[in-house]
Order: structure tokens, then C-alpha cells, then sequence
């Protein structure tokens, strides 16, 4: 299912709130158009670690040449005190009522609590800023991913799904090259 998170008046709860606070003391948020060799590195990092369909892995490793491409695109950096990358979003905020969030990750060699919530909470403030009244926030791919959206306060809004459609060729093209 698609998440959408409604970006005016967002309820933060108790949990997140200190997620934040703890995040704020040990990273440094940036807004970017551009990625770098850190980006390169964490998205390695992040990649070796979950078992990630072959799809999904293109898309993180497209991300470079989407982000220098688009005029509407930025990455949503979080540095720690060593400019170490924490982890990053892709964000796009091309369509005229919504921003979109088109992918992330996050360390666990660098690991620091809250830094995706820091980031979320940075999207937020980028989408009101931008006139965006809601985030789309991707699929809820696994129960991880469906809790974080929701502890934000995302709802899911449309159902997911995937079908391939498979072209053999006409028995006739057969019968004449076999002649």
C-alpha cells in the first residue's frame, strides 16, 4: 500500500519527539541537489545489508543522475560531527500540491537513533515551505517501513500492485523463419 502523510499540523508523539531531540545533539542536517562519494558509500553499505530486489537496487544507484537532472529534486542529508553521512533521503517536489519521497537509507555502521526521523521531520518543514499540503511516502514495503510511516502519522491510500506482461511471438513468424 501507498502512504500519504498529511504535512499541515502533523502530530508528533512523545517517542518521536526525543528521537528528535537526540538525532538534533549529534547530526547536522543539509538540503543538496547533488550526491556525492559518501552517498556512493552508505548506499553500498545499506545495499550489502538488506536483500533488496534487483529493481530497487537500479533505483538507488540512478539517484545520482536523477538528482543532477532535475531541477525539483534535492537530497536531505544528515552529517555527524566527523562529516560522516548518516543517512540521506531523495526527495522531488515537482507536482504542484505534493512533495514526494523517493528513497532513503541510513547506517548501522554509523548508526545514530532518530536520524531518520530527523530527516523526516526536515521533509516536512521543505514541504510547507514549498506550499506542498502532503508527502507520498513510497510503499509500506515490510512491517518496519509501515511502522515508521505510521508513527509519523501516514495513512495508506492506494493499493499496490504489480503485474508483467509477457510477449512470445506469433507461431507464424516461427514457421516461416523455419523455412
Amino acid at each position: 500500500t501507498y502512504y500519504t502523510l498529511n504535512t499541515r499540523h502533523p502530530v508528533i508523539s512523545s517517542a518521536v519527539k526525543r528521537n528528535l531531540r537526540k538525532a538534533e545533539r549529534l547530526l547536522t542536517v543539509e538540503r543538496t541537489a547533488h550526491m556525492e562519494d559518501a552517498h556512493d558509500q552508505l548506499m553500498q553499505e545499506f545495499l550489502s545489508r538488506i536483500s533488496a530486489p534487483v529493481r530497487v537496487e537500479e533505483r538507488f544507484w540512478k539517484m545520482p543522475q536523477f538528482v543532477a537532472s532535475s531541477q525539483d529534486a534535492y537530497v536531505i542529508n544528515a552529517w555527524d560531527s566527523k562529516q560522516t553521512l548518516a543517512a540521506f533521503y531523495v526527495v522531488d517536489l515537482a507536482a504542484r500540491d505534493f512533495a514526494n519521497y523517493i528513497i532513503g537509507c541510513y547506517s548501522k555502521k554509523n548508526y545514530v537513533l532518530g536520524a531518520s526521523d530527523l530527516l523526516l521531520s526536515e521533509l516536512i518543514k521543505m514541504s510547507a515551505e514549498y506550499g506542498k499540503s502532503y508527502i507520498h511516502l513510497g510503499l509500506g514495503v515490510n512491517s518496519g517501513i509501515r511502522r515508521f510511516k505510521e508513527k509519523w502519522g501516514a495513512r495508506p491510500t492506494l493499493r499496490y500492485e504489480m503485474c508483467e506482461l509477457v510477449q512470445k511471438k506469433p507461431l507464424i513468424l516461427e514457421v516461416v523463419r523455419a523455412l
